[in-house]
């Protein structure tokens, strides 16, 4: 007969007859169980908390309390309720039967036992014992996994939500938005929408012969893309918008769906323009401008200069022709003095 995994696998025998107890322990200790035994129902779901078996054969009639009120007592309490009980019982009304199966026993055998028909029984329920085990594990891992998705999904909802401009997942053989942030939610209500729709107000994607699409282009180099051009919003104004598109592969690397994002770039451009605008005015102004630097020969005596061809000028065409300095002729008092000496004390008296 195939015998189920028997890795630390235990069997509480609860039984008030010694002799019993005797041929079912050296039975399941021979199939290589563990078995820890009690004499009575109290005994019983005291060991079963402190070892917590894998199976339970549990006589039916015990002094105190009998088998029946021990199954139910390991049923109410949470640490033993998913032990499987089997009952080991001389009654064979149905009744008893169906009182054993109400207290939350999973099969019987009848007294005196036949150990092939007891390991029968108890191989089919430790391993239906392990696949319920199993199941639970799994469901409860799924729950944690759900649990965590949500909490992901949150998190991303929450930083999609905290952009300043709509953002969309499109689906990205049909176009359709799978996912979008709540700002695109409020003005384009994308529920059901493919991003042709929403964008350009059609019914059909972009063709390959249109102004660059950032998701067509995303398809054809399978990387991000920003693509700039001007869209017309329902209000009708011009913008120059930077559409972003990004890709999302699946475990294959084949692409499943896309990003895409447009940022209103028109206060750059425009600041760009006046860059522009600025540095070729400034760029004109400079070439009007005329820089005097460098060494400057000048004559010691008559102070003409000598400019760049050998020439000697006076001072003040040799200026006016390396500056955008201008000259207003006058005399000083030294000059005055050497120029005009019988004049000069009047015209400096009267200043």
């Amino acid at each position: 007969m195939t015998s189920p995994e028997r890795v630390d696998t235990t069997i509480l025998i609860i039984d008030d007859q010694p002799a019993n107890l005797a041929v079912l322990v050296g039975f399941f200790e021979s199939k290589g169980y563990d078995v820890v035994i009690a004499e009575n129902g109290e005994n019983g779901i005291a060991r079963a908390k402190l070892v917590r078996p894998d199976l339970i054969l549990l006589d039916v009639l015990m002094p105190g309390i009998d088998g029946f009120e021990t199954c139910l007592r390991f049923k109410a309490d949470p640490a033993t309720a998913g032990i499987p009980v089997i009952f080991m019982t001389a009654l064979t009304d149905g009744s008893d039967k169906v009182k054993g199966f109400e207290a939350g026993g999973m099969d019987y055998v009848t007294k005196p036992v036949q150990l092939d028909e007891v390991w029968a029984r108890i191989n089919t329920h430790l391993k239906l014992s392990r696949l319920e085990k199993s199941l639970r594990h799994e469901a409860a891992e799924r729950r944690l996994a759900m649990q965590q998705l949500e909490v992901q999904m949150r998190f991303l909802h929450t930083v999609i939500d905290s952009l300043p401009y709509p953002f969309y997942v499109v689906d990205a053989d049909t176009y359709r938005v799978v996912l979008a942030n709540s700002l695109a939610s409020v003005e384009y209500g994308w529920k059901d929408a493919c991003c042709h729709d929403l964008i350009h107000g059609r019914s059909k994607p972009c063709g390959e012969n249109e102004k660059i699409c950032p998701l067509l282009e995303v398809k054809r180099t399978g990387g991000p893309v920003v693509v700039e051009h001007l869209h017309k919003g329902e209000d009708g104004v011009l913008r120059n918008l930077a559409v972003h598109g990004y890709p999302i592969m699946d475990e294959t690397g084949t692409l499943v769906q896309m990003i895409v994002y447009a940022v209103d770039v028109s206060r750059r451009k425009q600041m760009e323009a006046e860059r522009e605008e600025m540095i070729e005015k400034l760029q004109v102004t400079l070439e009007q401008v005329k820089i005097l630097g460098g060494v400057v020969p000048i004559c010691m005596y008559c102070k003409s200069i000598r400019d760049d061809q050998g020439y000697w000028n006076r001072l003040e065409k040799f200026i006016s022709e390396h500056s955008e300095a201008t000259f207003s002729h006058g005399i000083c008092d030294d000059c005055m003095k050497e120029k005009f000496p019988d004049r000069v004390d009047g015209i400096l008296d009267k200043e």
